[in-house]
């Protein structure tokens, strides 16, 4: 699916940058029906009209981050403060660093060639595509895992990824990793959002984790610890899915729990079939269960009267329910 035919993209670049890069990307986004927009010369105190672009390319190099007039104060730091989508290209090595450090950390797409790769142009177009579509759900009833590992790791990534795809189960989970980050997106942000949200975090640990000052133990690690005092799960009440944030070391009490209310609504349901609904053996065997808990909490200090009472009253609606068959 292409993106619609009013979508508008601004091209970002140094001046003399542009001879090598500005024709390609242009008669690439346009055969893809999209407006196309450049500065033709770019100067650090112009406005720019943003209310029709929907999306900024910015062709990252050391002349365009450090040079005046090349576009990156009036349109690439304009573009961050208003929060206008931004997809940055990295045209050359060694100025990642440099980078961060202006934008905040955004997650961008390599190109390190004379001219714009094939490779980057299939990212250029996806990413216009998932802007441009409609939001999806995102699994949102579907426990999360997030997947922390080392990017130079990613061949053990993709054979985890492998054997947890081959599982008949996978299909009831939804997996993270940094894969799923956008061009444009604030990586740190982004990461720390998804792991406050997952359910699980899986620590792939390999040597390379173990080494001093890396990503993952100085950042991804003790953030799990931190986030994850507690977990949610999901239970199943009379048919029904309910999510509940508890903490982890009370999780067999509530599958046990869990298994106490569905056994007593399925023995109210055979009890009564059609003439109760799932609402009315819900309430009943809460009533039960509410009986039993205070039965028990009152046992050591009630007395034999009260205790008579107490089973008297139980025995009384026993009879009143059976004669509702």
């Amino acid at each position: 699916m292409e993106p619609h035919n009013t979508y508008t993209v601004l091209v970002s670049m140094h001046p003399a940058d542009r001879y090598r890069y500005l024709e390609d990307i242009t008669n690439f986004l346009e055969a893809h029906r999209c407006a196309v927009r450049c500065t033709p010369a770019p100067a650090d105190d112009a406005v720019v009209a943003w209310d029709d672009v929907d999306l900024v390319i910015l062709g990252v190099t050391e002349k365009y981050i450090t040079w005046n007039h090349s576009g990156f104060v009036s349109e690439a730091m304009a573009a961050l403060e208003r929060h206008v989508p931004i997809l940055p290209i990295m045209l050359e090595s060694g100025i990642v660093n440099l980078f961060n450090t202006r934008c905040k950390k955004l997650h961008y797409v390599e190109n390190y060639e004379d001219t714009l790769t094939a490779d980057t142009l299939d990212k250029v177009i996806n990413h216009i595509r998932l802007l441009s579509a409609a939001p999806a759900d995102e699994n949102s009833d579907k426990p999360k895992v997030f997947i922390s590992y080392r990017k130079r790791d990613t061949a053990e990534l993709r054979r985890l990824v492998a054997l947890l795809d081959a599982h008949p189960l996978r299909k009831h989970i939804h997996l993270w990793y940094d894969t799923n980050l956008h061009p444009g997106e604030n990586y740190s942000t982004t990461i720390a959002a998804q792991l406050k949200t997952s359910d699980l975090c899986l620590l792939m640990v390999t040597p390379s984790v173990l080494e001093a000052d890396n990503y993952v133990a100085r950042v991804e690690y003790p953030m799990a610890k931190q986030e994850k005092t507690t977990q949610k799960i999901h239970l199943r009440l009379a048919g029904k899915a309910y999510g509940l944030e508890i903490a982890p070391e009370k999780e067999e009490i509530y599958r046990m729990a869990e298994r106490e209310v569905n056994a007593s609504v399925s023995k109210w349901q055979k009890a009564f079939g059609d003439n109760f609904s799932v609402q009315d053996c819900l309430a009943i065997a809460a009533l039960q269960l509410c009986i039993n808990n205070i039965s028990i909490a009152r046992q050591s200090e009630m007395s034999d009267e009260d205790t008579q009472a107490l089973d008297a009253l139980s025995q009384r609606l026993d009879k009143h329910l059976n004669r509702l068959k």
